[in-house]
């Protein structure tokens, strides 16, 4: 079985390097990677060596041609941002801290920092727990809901299911992507915890995905 796909679009980019991985499909062997700590910290990874960076803390990694970026996810939503005009990408990691904190917004502001036009921008939102599995106490739906974020509540009960793509997808939107760019790939991966890791299902034992992205350099 086959890893989630991306949009047929962004495999006709020339140069993009990019994929959602499962627990059986691994990212190329030259990417950048540093610790996450689910905030909204944006680091800037070109020149950056390969391999893991303990030492640098952020949730989204920037990159231009020439490098690679990767974040790990077992539940949160990994958000990958290409603009193929101008050879700009990030790799986002978007747990439900990071959501309400305003991880993409912060992605998307440095996009426009460096001069690409959010309209310019493609979103891909991979696998991650479903609302159909991520249930939720009601100190956390408070938040979600305070922040102006979609909540399903269930009346009587205690808990909350929350859509952590569709929320990230409305964050996205107001950040000024275009609706049309943003698009989600693959299942709930508490659902389908036979082909992707999944915290929920198999708690600390659970390993982790990677997806990655970035441009091949252009030739000297």
């Amino acid at each position: 079985m086959q890893p989630a796909s991306l949009p047929l679009e962004w495999r006709r980019w020339p140069g993009i390097v990019a994929g959602f991985g499962d627990r059986f499909a691994q990212p190329p062997p030259a990417v950048v990677r540093i610790s996450q700590v689910h905030g909204a910290r944006v680091v800037k990874a070109d020149g950056f060596t390969p391999g893991l960076h303990h030492d640098v803390e952020g949730d989204v990694i920037v990159v231009h041609r020439g490098t690679l970026a990767a974040v790990a996810t077992a539940y949160c939503v990994p958000i990958l941002l290409a603009d193929p005009a101008g050879g700009w990408a990030a790799a986002v990691h978007a747990g439900w801290r990071g959501t309400v904190a305003g991880v993409v917004a912060a992605a998307v502001a440095m996009a426009r920092e460096e001069g690409v036009d959010p309209r310019g921008l493609y979103a891909a939102l991979g696998p991650s727990i479903g609302p159909c599995c991520y249930e939720v106490d009601t100190d956390v739906a408070s938040v979600f809901a305070d922040a102006g974020l979609p909540v399903v509540w269930r009346r009587g009960e205690a808990r909350s299911c929350i859509d952590l793509r569709r929320c990230n997808e409305r964050l996205l939107s107001l950040a000024g992507l275009l609706p049309e760019r943003i698009r989600f790939c693959g299942p709930c991966t508490r659902c389908r915890s036979d082909l992707y890791h999944s915290y929920r299902a198999d708690r600390e034992r659970a390993g982790r995905q990677m997806s990655w992205i970035g441009w091949v350099a252009p030739a000297p």
